[in-house]
């Protein structure tokens, strides 16, 4: 019942932030409508919601949260101002949490009600397991008008006629009666409720017990009856049988007292001890005179799982930063792919007699003009270089910092090249570049080679279980065939 209110509690909650934060959803469908793309931005229509926590908590509250992925987002976002970039980041890693706690929420709910059918099956009697099954315990939800409890009966299994081995009855008294008193020290002081077990630990001999007044102690063994100053003296009979052997055993008892509370467990036990040979267990109807429903109390798991579920959901928030760490993968393969083409450029422009910085200039326009063609991290690492120096930054400080934020080994070795002829002129340069590139053509052929043997490796997996499937198709019906 807990996992269906909460369940129902988060989706009403979720509901109404939905509701509440549409004006974020408005705000973004004006300023970004054009710019998100659905493939990588799949969860839009939550992204109101997210914008609003995002305003109202991370970037108010967790600002950490932004600075952990600042440097990367920076690589992947070939921009000065990363704001925008770092806002959906955030905002869709939001999104996914969120849309992992609604499934979890949706699909509690669902096992919720489900379980709560299970329970809702109103009992009027248990069963006991079939002789040498063993013992079988039911968890109960016992109802009555004012309260409900939770309760645990052990039903044991159906009996047959005695056919255990004989064993000396007297040996087993001492351990019977220290069993029988339970938590009262000895039989002139007894104040608890009695253990009046039914068989021994090693369940050879079965026990019927006879109380000479019933209304001190009842057949469960607890006392019934308030006990005044002077105690009362009850004789306890305990009839041990063994095959066809049974013995009288007396234990008289002297009451001192009465520390024991009525409690719907003991009655139920007491009603599933009685009557061993009858399979149905009746559940009575009243107990201590209030009118009491059982109902089965099913291990319900929908707590687990939105346990699991919420735990996921803020677990899947930081594994967005591994999709960022893959990118970053992708962006440098890329670039080191596209290291020999801007060199081979440069050699040729060069060549043609242009500066460094119309050389750039012509290798960006042809870039944009192509733009269609995919978006290269490279090339617009070059054009933010170029609007640094139109910007009125220094060429060779510009050419360093591409080098640096490029954050490849191969480029802040070309901005060293570039930067060594601003100051030492265009004479070196053009046989710096040719020996540059051929290493680059070298370095990309063995890349390529590389990348051939890890997909060579990675099909390795599915070969072998295509072997192990044909195998099987081959010597399976020969198996089969086979007459032992």
């Amino acid at each position: 019942m807990a996992g269906i209110v909460l369940c129902s509690s988060g989706l009403v909650i979720l509901l109404i932030l939905l509701l509440v934060t549409g004006r974020y959803k408005i705000k973004y469908r004006k300023r970004l409508k054009n710019k998100l793309d659905k493939d990588e931005h799949p969860l839009l229509k939550l992204y109101g919601l997210c914008f609003g926590i995002n305003d109202k908590f991370v970037v108010k509250k967790c600002k950490n949260l932004y600075k952990k992925s600042d440097s990367k987002l920076k690589k992947l976002y070939v921009r000065e101002d990363i704001d925008e970039y770092r806002y959906l980041y955030m905002s869709k890693k939001i999104a996914n949490s969120i849309a992992v706690l609604v499934i979890v929420l949706i699909v509690g709910l669902g096992i919720g009600v489900n379980e709560y059918g299970e329970t809702k099956n109103k009992l009027s009697e248990i069963q006991r397991n079939n002789p040498g099954e063993g013992e079988k315990e039911y968890s109960l939800i016992a109802k009555g008008k004012d309260n409900s409890e939770e309760i645990t009966v052990n039903a044991a299994e159906k009996s047959l006629t005695i056919d255990e081995c004989y064993e000396q009855l007297d040996k087993k008294k001492p351990e019977i009666l220290k069993k029988v008193l339970g938590e009262n020290k000895n039989v002139n002081n007894i104040s608890k409720k009695l253990n009046l077990i039914t068989t021994d630990d090693d369940k050879e001999i079965d026990i019927r017990w006879e109380i000479d007044k019933k209304d001190v102690i009842d057949s469960s063994g607890k006392i019934i009856k308030e006990i005044n100053d002077k105690g009362d003296d009850v004789k306890l009979t305990g009839y041990l049988s063994l095959e066809d052997v049974t013995i009288i055993y007396e234990i008289p008892l002297h009451i001192t007292g009465n520390d024991e509370i009525d409690s719907v467990q003991d009655k139920v036990q007491e009603i599933a001890d009685e009557n061993l040979y009858e399979k149905t267990i009746k559940l009575p109807r009243k107990i201590n005179g209030k009118s009491i429903e059982f109902y089965s109390d099913v291990d319900t798991v929908a707590d687990k799982f939105i346990i699991i579920g919420l735990i996921f959901a803020i677990a899947i928030f930081f594994f967005e930063d591994k999709n960022l760490d893959k990118n970053l993968k992708k962006r440098e393969s890329q670039m080191v792919r596209d290291y020999p083409e801007i060199i081979s450029k440069l050699l040729l422009y060069n060549g043609a007699g242009m500066s460094i910085r119309n050389g750039l200039e012509r290798i960006v326009a042809e870039y944009k003009r192509n733009l269609n063609l995919g978006y290269r991290y490279a090339y617009e690492e070059l054009d933010y270089t170029l609007n640094a120096m139109n910007s009125g930054i220094n060429e060779q400080q510009a050419i360093s910092e591409y080098g640096k934020r490029s954050g490849i080994h191969c480029y802040i070795k070309l901005a060293n090249i570039l930067q060594q002829n601003i100051k030492r002129g265009t004479r070196e340069m053009a046989v710096a570049l040719q020996e540059e590139m051929d290493n680059a053509l070298i370095e990309r052929k063995n890349k390529a080679l590389k990348e051939g043997e890890e997909v060579g490796t990675k099909l390795l997996g599915p070969m072998i279980i295509m072997l192990i499937v044909a195998m099987g198709i081959v010597v399976a019906p020969a198996l089969m065939s086979i007459k032992i």
